[in-house]
């Protein structure tokens, strides 16, 4: 289901686990490794605020190249002529990322760095409300209705909403997972799903259904939360990460600067 983007401050706090395997395409594993060159090439995307529908788009996406890239390989491309060309043309670029990765561990940022950075910026850490939810859309007004009016019989909703989810639901990014949305922004959805989702107290379901231009959705709010500014250690990482890349970005200026004084540079005419 489309979402669309109000991006804050809060939403990029990173979190650090273990490598996440999207897909496995002939044995080899799709990660965070596959799907960086899709997300850094799309300006302000932060792929774990897409919902699962358009994360499945990305992670397709890296599937093929990974499908064409492996088809190429098999077709000899590596010894084209082209192919070596583009290959001595990219490595200066791969050099300097590798040296700026590798000054990047160097730099050091102290806890009263952070400190005043988040003191002096609090008001753009502020986390916006977020809902979860459940959905399961149809293609008709009629099914939805059948839906609801059997939901409404239920004893045990949470479980019969999923088992309908997987069941009737179009939506092929949550179904498998009883529509399971997680926590999302409102504003992230189209605003028919976010006004519908706001106005439900937690464990209901909405006995109408949602119009939109997917088709018509039955949701079950699971949870709220209320607007908040995050916390000095919930905005740490994202603070530590930003003062390392502002020192890093000075420290390559002056190496930049230093290196020009020492080299021989003649201009062409």
């Amino acid at each position: 289901m489309k979402k669309i983007f109000l991006l804050t401050f809060f939403i990029f706090i990173a979190n650090v686990s273990a490598a996440t395997t999207y897909a496995i395409v002939n044995g080899e594993k799709i990660t965070e490794t596959e799907l960086a060159p899709i997300i850094n090439g799309i300006p302000g995307l932060n792929f774990d605020a897409l919902n699962p529908e358009q994360k499945k788009q990305i992670i397709d996406r890296a599937i093929e190249i990974k499908l064409l890239s492996d088809q190429a390989k098999k077709e000899g491309i590596e010894n084209d002529p082209t192919f070596k060309k583009e290959l001595e043309m990219a490595k200066d670029t791969i050099a300097i990322r590798a040296y700026q990765a590798k000054e990047l561990q160097n730099i050091k940022v102290s806890d009263s760095e952070i400190k005043e950075f988040y003191n002096k910026n609090k008001s753009k850490f502020m986390q916006p409300m977020q809902l979860k939810a459940r959905h399961i859309l149809v293609k008709n007004k009629s099914e939805a209705k059948k839906i609801i009016s059997e939901l409404s019989k239920s004893k045990n909703l949470n479980k019969d909403f999923a088992e309908d989810a997987k069941k009737y639901s179009l939506d092929t990014g949550t179904k498998n997972s009883g529509g399971e949305l997680g926590w999302f922004v409102p504003n992230q959805m189209v605003p028919e799903f976010s006004k519908a989702a706001i106005s439900l107290k937690n464990n209901q379901f909405t006995k109408t259904p949602v119009k939109s231009q997917f088709g018509y959705h039955i949701i079950l709010k699971e949870g709220e939360k209320k607007p908040q500014v995050a916390s000095l250690d919930q905005a740490k990482p994202f603070i530590e990460n930003i003062l390392r890349q502002e020192k890093l970005k000075i420290a390559i200026q002056n190496k930049a600067i230093n290196l020009r004084k020492q080299a021989k540079i003649t201009y062409g005419e």
